[in-house]
């Protein structure tokens, strides 16, 4: 069962909180209990673009981090608890409604397309560029 912030919702989840689950656990350690523990035991749907591959494997590969590389992709296979939405006409077409919008960038306009697109209550980012957009969004400093 799901208990703290992330409780009751569909997350969707940014680049930057899956690279600090990652690489930064232990400055971000909420991650592992309010994040992980519940997607691995079935108690929390995840959802997050096929953009968050891209963005999460290049740092490794320019390193040849095989390893964290391989990490990145075996946790990123979809499940029946995480969701790894293409980035198709739809979800483009609404990114740059948003991009125009709001001002986004580009990944961060597609990441809030997926959101909204995969109906997640929760942003789960530290990018306050999504701040006052109309989702919840939470930091993983705050969890």
């Amino acid at each position: 069962m799901v208990v703290g912030p992330l409780a009751g919702g569909r997350v969707y989840l940014d680049t930057n909180s899956l690279i600090y689950a990652f690489e930064q656990f232990d400055t971000f350690p909420g991650l592992i209990d309010h994040l992980l523990v519940p997607l691995q035991s079935g108690d929390l749907t995840v959802v997050t673009s096929t953009i968050t591959l891209a963005e999460v494997l290049t740092h490794p590969i320019k390193n040849g981090d095989q390893a964290l590389a391989t990490a990145y992709r075996d946790f990123l296979m979809p499940t029946k608890h995480l969701e790894l939405w293409p980035v198709d006409a739809a979800i483009a077409d609404r990114a740059a409604q948003l991009r125009v919008a709001h001002k986004l960038r580009t990944p961060d306009a597609i990441h809030l397309a997926t959101c909204i697109a995969a109906k997640c209550t929760i942003l789960l980012s530290r990018d306050v560029g999504f701040s006052g957009l109309g989702i919840r969004v939470i930091s993983p400093d705050r969890l």
